[in-house]
């Protein structure tokens, strides 16, 4: 894909591995997609989902809205949905879509509304795994931007969507995965469930996948599969583009402070001169959301303050 890649500031991986994992078959795969509101969205996925060969074992829809309210055609798909009342964001939502006991699993697939899959997706995972000198516990694919649009082409070549990588490589040369992208990423389930799924601390689209993969990281490898593609369509709009990447930084302020990571504010970026607006206003963004989070912080009273103020209001 050529995309540029980039690497979280974390310690050394673990030379151990406490989990293994079976071979990946089809039939064990149950899909986990969160919708809130984006119906349309999800018609696409479903329809990529239902093309793939092979097929997984079962897609469960997680419905994030504040209802319990889905559209008809809805019914007319082989899938499991689950309820519950509240937008709870998309952490919460995977959570509830993962534990869904009406189908047994050894893996659990990962990806959001508005994703087109190649069809021969599950097979590159199965030989990722094929090809790793270790056992496994996820597999990581390839996220591309859908479409000509300015906005698409950059998210695909920055790699906005792939994880992160470390900074050296695996045995064989290969890339190795720091962490996982909920648009298109494979977990094992047992470590899963271990694990206690996603953070729910991370409320928004953001961090949530990240702070997941690391730590899964710490229980076993995780590899990348850099043909496993999807195609993730984003808005050509550069209100939402500034959303996105506010919504980012906050959550790299929280990712920073649950991992103890050094500052992941970030810093001025290369990109093609063709993008140097976008790459700008990435940026920009990234640090308006990182400080506004790191803002939050600072203004919270001390608990030791919060409880003389107590004791004042209790003598009155």
């Amino acid at each position: 894909m050529g995309a540029t890649h980039h690497t979280l500031p974390l310690p050394p991986r673990p030379s151990w591995v406490s989990a293994r994992s079976p071979k990946i078959d089809p039939r064990k795969i149950r899909v986990v997609v969160p919708v809130y509101k984006d119906w349309e969205g999800l018609k696409v996925t479903l329809e990529s989902l239902q093309a793939l060969t092979p097929r997984p074992g079962a897609i469960t829809v997680a419905n994030d809205n504040e209802d319990t309210s889905v559209p008809n055609w809805l019914k007319s798909y082989p899938i499991q949905i689950v309820n519950y009342r509240n937008n709870r964001g998309p952490a919460y939502a995977r959570n509830r879509g993962a534990e869904n006991p009406g189908t047994t699993c050894d893996w659990i697939y990962f990806t959001d509304c508005g994703c087109e899959h190649v069809r021969n997706l599950i097979t590159h995972f199965m030989n990722a795994q094929a090809s790793s000198s270790e056992s496994i516990i996820a597999v990581c694919g390839t996220v591309a931007g859908k479409g000509s649009g300015r906005i698409n082409r950059y998210m695909t070549e920055m790699g906005i969507l792939n994880p992160p990588f470390e900074q050296e490589l695996g045995p064989r040369g290969e890339e190795i995965p720091q962490a996982i992208i909920t648009a298109n990423a494979l977990v094992y389930a047992p470590v899963f469930h271990q694990l206690d799924g996603f953070s729910t601390a991370f409320g928004e689209a953001g961090g949530e996948d990240l702070d997941l993969g690391i730590r899964l990281r710490e229980l076993g490898r995780l590899v990348y599969a850099p043909r496993a593609i999807v195609s993730h369509e984003f808005a050509e709009d550069l209100h939402d583009f500034q959303h996105r990447f506010e919504r980012y930084g906050r959550a790299n302020r929280l990712l920073e402070q649950v991992h103890k990571l050094p500052s992941l504010r970030p810093e001025p970026l290369k990109a093609n001169p063709e993008f140097s607006d976008l790459a700008k206003l990435q940026i920009e963004s990234l640090c308006s959301g990182y400080d506004e989070a790191q803002l939050a912080n600072i203004v919270k009273f001390p608990a030791r303050f919060l409880k003389r103020v107590a004791l004042e209001i209790l003598k009155v």
